[in-house]
């Protein structure tokens, strides 16, 4: 589960070192690696040549990339008739996830709305959430032309103070992203991101407390999945569901077989075996 956003080789080598040991391996991170072909073939090679190695698997996923955008948006279309687009929203505030390089270096909260250095380059976004929409097609059975991007950022009408720092009247406040999968020239599968600093900040955006994913179809569906911990907060139960879905998965990994694995790969996960009785019903 070590960050990888600055050191995406280092991590590389961690997991092929690990791998070639005999270890399975269940990771959070690099967070494109949710399907295999999310940083390239070349990668994609040396993991499974590590996995193969050391007869070991490898499952990399968490909440977003992972289960919010691929076994939630791939259930719902399993009960549909047919579909037109599938597209996913993380709507959260992130005031209280305690990550400030990701928060003020990477998304720009705080800064300028013209600062040209937010998500990276151009196909920063489509490489950090491109192995998202491919799983997302592979599981669909469509064929990709293309992963497109667009972003906007919204400033904040007053000042506030978040994560140690204040943010100030007319800085960042908002910021709104998509990554689509492209279909014939069309934008089939859409993950959609809507992320806050405080919930008055561009109230007229889309709001949440979690995921909503939009199927358009027969029939359409709408679903809304808030999340919060035992103190009502959005984000550091999205940071919990990470750490959860990779752990409970630990099973499945280590039955399936020897290789780099993705959420098609394997079964359904389950609540199988965490009942807390100690819990009020």
């Amino acid at each position: 589960t070590a960050a990888a956003d600055t050191r995406m080789d280092g991590a590389i080598d961690d997991l092929c070192r690990i791998l070639r040991a005999g270890k399975n391996v269940v990771a959070s991170s690099p967070v494109a690696l949710i399907h295999q072909d999310g940083l390239g073939p070349e990668v994609r090679q040396r993991l499974e040549d590590a996995c193969q190695s050391g007869g070991a698997s490898l499952f990399v996923n968490g909440i977003d990339p992972g289960w919010a955008n691929d076994v939630f948006p791939l259930v719902f279309t399993g009960i549909v008739e047919r579909w037109s687009s599938v597209r996913i929203q993380e709507i959260v505030n992130y005031a209280t996830y305690d990550q400030p390089q990701i928060i003020f270096d990477g998304m720009g909260f705080g800064g300028p709305l013209d600062n040209p250095n937010v998500f990276g380059p151009p196909g920063t976004l489509p490489l950090m959430w491109g192995g998202t929409v491919r799983l997302l097609a592979e599981g669909l059975g469509v064929k990709l032309d293309s992963i497109s991007e667009s972003y906007e950022r919204a400033a904040t009408h007053f000042s506030f103070d978040a994560l140690g720092r204040t943010i100030e009247k007319g800085s960042c406040g908002a910021v709104r992203f998509e990554v689509q999968g492209i279909v014939n020239g069309v934008p089939r599968i859409v993950v959609e991101h809507i992320t806050r600093m405080h919930d008055y900040v561009v109230p007229e955006w889309p709001q949440g407390h979690g995921y909503v994913l939009n199927v358009k179809g027969e029939p359409n569906l709408h679903c809304r999945m808030d999340m919060h911990d035992g103190n009502g907060d959005t984000a550091l139960a999205g940071t919990n569901l990470t750490a959860t879905r990779i752990t409970n998965a630990i099973p499945a990994v280590c039955e399936a077989r020897t290789g780099f694995l993705n959420a098609l790969d394997l079964p359904l996960i389950t609540g199988k075996g965490l009942l807390d009785e100690s819990m009020p019903a």
